[in-house]
């Protein structure tokens, strides 16, 4: 069987939930914006290979993308991160 379309719609329903969680604290808005203010990562997010790897919803591909990188070593991208995984449901270890 193709677990790989399995993964990623249950990936792409976790995301669509955490999108819904996030998108009503008005905290991590507020920094969303910020981030949006910063040229470069706007630059980043408005890449449309990118997205398409991000809408892919397949993690290899996400992480393939040096856009992936540049964002994971953004001290700003790196805060919203820490802010938002702490929003997250806790995933058993």
């Amino acid at each position: 069987p193709n677990t790989g379309n399995t993964e990623s719609a249950s990936l792409k329903s976790q995301a669509q939930e955490i999108q819904a969680n996030l998108l009503s604290d008005p905290s991590i808005m507020a920094e969303i914006q910020n981030i949006m203010q910063d040229p470069e990562i706007r630059g980043v997010l408005s890449d449309p290979a990118f997205m398409r790897a991000i809408m892919s919803y397949n993690p290899d591909q996400i992480q393939q993308s040096e856009k992936t990188q540049y964002l994971l070593q953004n001290p700003k991208f790196q805060s919203l991160m820490e802010k938002i995984q702490k929003k997250l449901p806790s995933q058993p270890q």
